[in-house]
């Protein structure tokens, strides 16, 4: 769980989750899915400059927490924190979405989104599937590689099947398990 300071006086919260494994193997490689809550849940009710959930005002000395800020803590923290219950969901969220969308899952008013891009996300499910010996997942990453292989990545400039190979190219070098599939041909 995350507690930091927004944009103003300005207090925000969120749930992360991260692979500790492959993060001391590549700091600042993101195998993680950030958590939010569906906006329907918690927008009634308040003025409509405060209803983005997360946003809270800064309490000063001898303040008291926002009572919202309490209330959406204790109502929807511990699903944050308890929504993937392993590494082969974590691999899923790293996998939503179709081509280069953002992808995202929900459960039980959950949202979970991955942190990094569609192409880097699918290549990190990639070594998640393979780490665990999960053959359908690892399935699946191939099978969206394949449906979205000439879609044009924008942030990338080029197509996606080659962001991929740049970022199996970039893990590889760390990666505890072969890449080489998803490279491009040297």
């Amino acid at each position: 769980m995350n507690v930091s300071r927004g944009t103003g006086p300005v207090l925000n919260w969120g749930v992360y989750a991260v692979d500790d494994e492959l993060d001391r193997l590549a700091p600042g490689t993101v195998f993680m899915a950030v958590f939010d809550v569906q906006d329907e849940l918690v927008v009634e009710g308040n003025p409509p400059e405060r209803r983005r959930r997360g946003e809270y005002a800064w309490p000063w000395i001898d303040d008291r927490l926002e009572p919202r800020l309490v209330a959406e803590g204790q109502r929807f923290a511990s699903r944050m924190l308890w929504f993937l219950k392993d590494r082969a969901e974590l691999a899923r969220v790293l996998l939503a979405g179709t081509g280069d969308e953002p992808g995202q899952w929900r459960r039980d008013g959950i949202v979970a989104t991955r942190f990094s891009g569609a192409a880097s996300g699918l290549v990190q499910a990639t070594i998640l599937a393979r780490l665990i010996g999960d053959a359908e997942l690892e399935r699946m990453a191939r099978a969206k590689l394949d449906a979205a292989a000439d879609v044009e990545v924008a942030e990338y400039g080029g197509p996606f099947s080659a962001a991929v190979g740049y970022f199996a190219t970039k893990y590889g070098a760390w990666s505890p398990v072969d890449l080489s599939d998803l490279s491009p041909p040297a």
